[in-house]
């Protein structure tokens, strides 16, 4: 699956269906809705309460942007500028993650990796978000032209696939495979790929792996 694909407002709404309970939107959305409910509840001190509604904002001009590329620049320059105003907030994060995705749809791709790293950083690894931030980032990395930059981010996804108590081992597991497939290696793909079988054959119906459905999509190309 292409990057563009991977933040397509598609791709979220399949996400969102396996884990509706606490991701409720595609792409960004996912992460003001779920920081926005969250603040509004637990804190009520005006500044938190401006930094989820600048973040809402600025989440619609980025919607707006998918549409209209030249807007890209305006959302950046709005999620800088929310970054510096609301940096001592846990929203933060946020404005980091709405400006690297700007910055990679503007085309500066290092600059907008480099944010990704500071997301990280900002967010806690209990966060249900910690971990599709972080798979994002090793795939911008993969998508790379350096190679020890491509070697780092696939160490990454490793990682993430064996973190405990990682939801979102399946997807990490799935790029993997995609990954060797990039490379020739059909044997460590199909072997990545039914790890992701493997892991999710227990999973409640209700929410099942979207990434099940893409690895066997993968595995029956090697037939």
């Amino acid at each position: 699956m292409e990057l563009s694909s991977y933040l397509s407002v598609d791709f979220w709404l399949t996400y969102g269906e396996r884990y509706k309970n606490y991701l409720m939107a595609a792409g960004i959305a996912l992460a003001i809705i779920i920081a926005g409910s969250f603040y509004w509840y637990t804190s009520y001190t005006r500044k938190q309460e401006l930094a989820v509604a600048t973040l809402s904002d600025i989440f619609h001009d980025a919607a707006r942007a998918q549409q209209n590329a030249e807007l890209w620049a305006e959302v950046e320059m709005a999620a800088r500028t929310g970054y510096k105003q609301f940096s001592a907030t846990n929203c933060a994060p946020y404005f980091l993650a709405l400006q690297a995705e700007s910055l990679l749809h503007m085309g500066k791709r290092d600059e907008s990796l480099a944010m990704m790293e500071e997301v990280i950083k900002g967010l806690n690894s209990r966060s249900p978000l910690y971990y599709v931030y972080a798979i994002k980032q090793a795939r911008m990395m993969l998508d790379t032209q350096d190679e020890k930059i491509q070697q780092d981010g696939f160490a990454k996804l490793e990682l993430i696939a064996q973190a405990k108590d990682n939801k979102q081992a399946d997807e990490a597991l799935y790029y993997i495979g995609q990954h060797y497939v990039a490379l020739g290696n059909s044997a460590a793909a199909k072997a990545a790929f039914e790890k992701v079988f493997e892991i999710t054959k227990n999973q409640a119906s209700d929410y099942p792996s979207p990434w099940v459905k893409l690895a066997q999509e993968a595995v029956q190309e090697f037939a």
